[in-house]
């Protein structure tokens, strides 16, 4: 009835009464410097700032999240226990300059004559840019009745990490809960706030409600083919590698590639197989296990990709024949917290292209790829069509190694991404560090105990070039369940982890032969590496040396100058 809250049904006990001060709900960022405090009032637009003043919800008013999302059409429909609104874009017209926009958004509703307000939820900031995309969905859990509204609030952070108080608020927006459609993306007017003077100036933000995404998925993990920075590692030509940034393929990578694509169609083929074979029937057979691990990664209908040439160019050459890709007009959708973990002089994991410039570097790149084919071959064009820029429309790339914290932040919100995805079968094409800290660093205790060996191996090795590896995941109720590996096998023959030579070679080497380069010649090609670096990112020269001069002498201690 009209009394019970949501969450309850009709014949099971309510919650207790409403206190006049609720107590606050944690708060549902997904960055761990979110300060969670309250937005600045602002002269204009006194609806929102009303809502802004209202008391957050209960925590009795949190429903618990159905098992089971996806349901066939036998089964009771059951409400949806909260919204899954995707984020699509942000853009501005008129600005001064590029903004670092980030994203706030809860749900404010009445109930029992009372008004309350949702917990908020955050989408990251995007650099230096007035075409922000996201694309990545989160959860805004249910009121009763649809009968609320849905607040928006873009701002400019200022600093290094995001301060709702400090930061300017760019513009608002509201929206009715009933006004947002399944599958739908709509296109809203924000109300510029800091720049309310000058009428010319607009802003626009684009969102849609998908579908519940289910708990239990199918993930597989594509490590890049062997890219000129993998070759030069190899030969331990360092200053070679420090020359260039987000190399491409190989030759050998570029066979690499192409022979993924031929697994491909032998998995096609494979499957038409066991779909004939008693045993498949079979739900505990090994032949039921394989065809069930094959059919989710031929349907599977959302591809992820780091938007770094080299994995790009494996994703357009590997998964040409993907039959989601010929005939499911799925794209390849860049995603920029797929990319690699960014060391001290891995000149790897920056770029200079955002957007669709990174498809415009893929095809130069492609067809630098297959000389034998002309430049003006119809065949580039439909390789690099299936990609979408996804959400690397900004300076997604780091130019400083980064830390513990920010890697495990950026984890985390790649396994967000992955959670909120209305797909049950996901391909993410991404890096050898990146996809064993996100695999190893989730492994479930019950996978542990079944494979100790092989738990060993995947925090201690990595994948080898063009291996796709399996995982189940299970993301549990909510948030506050930790993402856990539950499987992990190779799909494939030529599937295998290698050893990380890095590890042997970081003392630099009191054991291996290198090629060693003076301390002036190293010092002089990182200073110049590193104001390159930062006059991209900021905009400023570098004026002193004295960092670049310590990490160099660290390097010289481990031996590698």
């Amino acid at each position: 009835g009209e009394d019970n809250p949501p969450g309850t049904q009709s014949g099971v006990p309510p919650p207790p009464c409403l206190p006049d001060e609720p107590p606050p709900l944690p708060d549902t960022s997904d960055d761990s410097d979110y300060s969670g405090e309250s937005v600045p009032a602002a002269p204009a637009m006194p609806q929102i700032e009303r809502m802004r003043q209202m008391p957050e919800i209960p925590k009795h008013f949190r429903p618990v999240r159905v098992s089971k999302p996806i349901r066939t059409k036998n089964e009771a429909k059951e409400p949806d226990p909260y919204y899954n609104i995707r984020m699509g874009s942000a853009s501005f017209e008129g600005l001064p300059s590029h903004v670092n926009p980030y994203v706030v958004m809860w749900i404010n509703f009445r109930w029992k004559h009372k008004e309350f307000q949702g917990s908020k939820v955050v989408w990251p900031t995007k650099r230096k840019t007035v075409q922000a995309r996201w694309e990545t969905s989160r959860a805004l859990y249910k009121v009763p009745k649809d009968s609320g509204f849905l607040v928006i609030d873009v701002f400019n952070q200022a600093g290094e990490a995001r301060n709702e108080k400090n930061d300017e608020l760019i513009g608002s927006c509201e929206k009715s809960l009933e006004e947002l459609k399944m599958n739908t993306r709509t296109r809203t007017t924000l109300e510029m706030r800091g720049y309310s003077k000058n009428p010319r100036l607009k802003g626009f933000i684009t969102l849609e409600r998908v579908r519940i995404a289910p708990t239990l998925k199918r993930v597989y993990f594509i490590r890049h083919g062997q890219s000129e920075w993998n070759r030069a590692k190899e030969g331990k030509h360092y200053v070679q590698m420090l020359k260039q940034i987000d190399h491409p393929l190989t030759g050998k990578g570029r066979k690499q590639a192409e022979t993924l694509a031929m697994e491909v169609e032998q998995a096609k083929m494979e499957m038409e197989r066991l779909r004939d074979e008693k045993e498949s029937k079979n739900p505990t057979s090994d032949v039921a296990v394989r065809k069930l691990h094959l059919e989710g990664f031929l349907n599977a209908n959302a591809i992820y990709c780091s938007p770094l040439t080299r994995a790009v160019q494996t994703a357009c050459i590997g998964l040409a024949g993907h039959p989601m890709i010929t005939k499911g007009n799925v794209k390849i959708q860049l995603y920029s917290d797929f990319r690699e973990k960014r060391n001290f002089g891995s000149r790897d994991t920056t770029s200079k292209s955002s957007g669709r410039f990174i498809i415009a570097r893929t095809r130069r790149k492609l067809i630098k790829l297959y000389p034998e084919i002309h430049p003006s071959n119809e065949r580039f064009n439909r390789l690099v069509k299936r990609v979408d820029q996804g959400d690397s429309t900004d300076i997604w790339w780091n130019t400083e190694a980064e830390t513990k914290k920010q890697i495990e932040t950026r984890i985390k919100r790649a396994l967000l991404h992955l959670r909120y995805a209305p797909n049950e079968n996901i391909i993410v094409v991404g890096h050898s560090h990146f996809l064993r800290l996100l695999v190893g660093g989730n492994m479930s205790a019950s996978f542990r105990e079944r494979n100790p060996e092989l738990a060993k191996e995947l925090v201690s090795s990595k994948l080898d070039h063009c291996v796709v590896a399996s995982t189940v995941i299970d993301f549990g109720i909510d948030e506050s369940t930790a993402p856990k590996v539950e499987d992990f096998r190779f799909l494939f023959k030529s599937g295998r982890l290698l050893q990380d030579k890095k590890k042997g070679s970081v003392q630099l080497s009191k054991c291996d032969v290198m090629q060693k380069v003076t301390w002036e010649e190293f010092h002089a090609e990182m200073l110049k590496l590193c104001e390159d670096d930062v006059e991209l990112a900021y905009g400023k020269q570098v004026s002193d040396t004295v960092k670049i001069e310590n990490k160099t002498r660290r390097l010289m201690e481990t031996g590698f100058i």
